[in-house]
């Protein structure tokens, strides 16, 4: 067969698919999963939160997953070359949480000393009666399932 003809027949393939692809958010899904549950429902799943804020309509709770990585070796000013390696696996990765403020993608965090390697991290919005309202979660993968098309 020619090759114009197998790729014809591979997109005409594809493009009448009796599926098509659904994709679900993480934040939509948490959101669904935890809609008017209590604060201490959330705490007693998710264990210590990292920081609790106001906003107007009630507060937040933000927890942390995210890693972090101590670059091994770090020049100062004063010329000291400082190794990190105790805190630090054979990756690189940083071996405990930090407890400070959300990190920011685009620069290091508010330790000069740590670097972002995975971003993640849930918001918990509640409403002024204790009720979650809505869930943001970052650095999760979506859920995709495909479901028939309507006939």
């Amino acid at each position: 067969m020619r090759p114009s003809f197998t790729l014809f027949m591979l997109i005409l393939f594809v493009a009448c698919s009796p599926y098509k692809k659904v994709t679900i958010s993480m934040s939509k899904i948490q959101t669904n999963n935890w809609f008017n549950k209590s604060e201490q429902a959330v705490i007693s799943s998710f264990g210590n939160y990292k920081r609790k804020e106001k906003i107007d309509s009630g507060y937040k709770l933000s927890f942390d997953y995210s890693s972090y990585r101590v670059p091994n070796n770090k020049t100062y000013t004063n010329n000291y070359n400082v190794s990190n390696s105790n805190i630090v696996d054979n990756k690189g990765n940083l071996l405990v949480q930090r407890t400070g403020a959300m990190p920011n993608k685009s620069a290091q965090n508010y330790n000069t000393q740590l670097e972002v390697v995975n971003l993640k991290y849930l918001e918990f919005y509640f409403d002024k009666n204790g009720k979650v309202s809505y869930v943001i979660a970052s650095g999760y993968p979506d859920s995709v399932r495909y479901e028939l098309r309507k006939k």
